[in-house]
């Protein structure tokens, strides 16, 4: 990754402000753990993964990216920011209407066609 960067700011594609923020010079490398799904199994319940990158090589250019391309979906109709987005979207739409009903749809195996090895 540094020689990409070095090859860019020495190509003038991008700035030294913008190479610095994305060098890491003392990265960690991303930590996975899980949370646990007790409404799911309570003895033995399945984990959420969650990865802890913040200061691993590739999270600057996670940020840098989403800078440049927030854009490009910031005016997307049918996208949803988070959870109050959503809440804000199915009040202003369903409530008060002749029938309200609300559904959560759980998908189980996400990756069933990845091979596991």
């Amino acid at each position: 990754m540094d020689l990409f960067l070095e090859e860019y700011l020495l190509d003038q594609r991008i700035s030294t402000d913008i190479y610095n923020f994305l060098k890491v010079n003392n990265p960690v490398i991303a930590t996975i753990f899980g949370i646990p799904k007790v409404h799911k199994n309570v003895s033995k319940p399945p984990f959420r993964p969650i990865v802890s990158g913040s200061k691993s090589k590739t999270f600057p250019c996670r940020v840098v990216i989403d800078k440049w391309l927030k854009h490009a979906y910031l005016n997307v109709q049918h996208l949803l920011k988070d959870s109050w987005d959503f809440l804000g979207e199915f009040k202003g739409r369903f409530m008060g209407k002749l029938f309200d009903f609300f559904f959560t749809v759980d998908v189980i195996d996400l990756f069933t066609s990845v091979p596991k090895n």
